[in-house]
């Protein structure tokens, strides 16, 4: 019985050694067709504890979005994709007051909504090469600029606690130009 199961196990063993050999290398591409479409959701929760004088408050951060892309142009080695986002949806919740900032639910008196409306549906590309390598991305710079236009109806406080709020330095640069002019 021992002989048998060793047996079994050196053959097992030889049978993976032989299947990892044979994989060192697998090649990775993209094979887009003119006209192909996907749709890419995306669902993030952030969960934050802060003990202040022995009392735990919580604080969540949930963010939902939806992308349509469609293969709008395919040539050997690099495709251009076009990109729609179709939702976009945060839902921030702290000592039990929710704020739900949603692309598709109009709210006055929150320019996040506005912004964010001004960039769901609207096309922007992204050329790619079958490897997965992305040469550029036009477009989103002007949705970006289009989207802080929401912020200018804001009062000088209120763009300056906005602009406090906002991320300067860290902010990635295609972004920082367009939300910052608007200041």
């Amino acid at each position: 019985m021992m002989k048998q199961f060793w047996t079994a196990a050196l053959l097992t063993l030889g049978s993976f050694a032989a299947q990892a050999q044979e994989q060192n290398y697998v090649s990775l591409t993209y094979n887009f067709q003119k006209g192909n479409q996907f749709e890419l959701n995306m669902e993030s929760r952030s969960e934050t504890y802060m003990t202040v004088n022995d009392i735990q408050q919580r604080t969540t951060r949930d963010f939902n979005g939806k992308i349509n892309i469609e293969a709008t142009t395919v040539n050997p080695g690099v495709s251009i994709l076009t990109w729609k986002y179709q939702e976009i949806r945060f839902n921030y919740n702290s000592k039990n007051v929710n704020a739900l900032v949603d692309a598709r639910v109009a709210n006055a008196k929150e320019p996040l909504a506005a912004a964010l409306a001004k960039i769901v549906d609207q096309p922007f590309t992204v050329e790619i090469q079958n490897t997965g390598i992305i040469n550029k991305v036009e477009g989103l710079d002007a949705l970006i600029t289009e989207a802080s236009k929401a912020f200018s109806t804001l009062k000088d406080d209120e763009k300056k606690h906005t602009k406090s709020c906002w991320p300067t330095s860290s902010a990635p640069k295609p972004f920082a130009p367009g939300w910052s002019s608007y200041w």
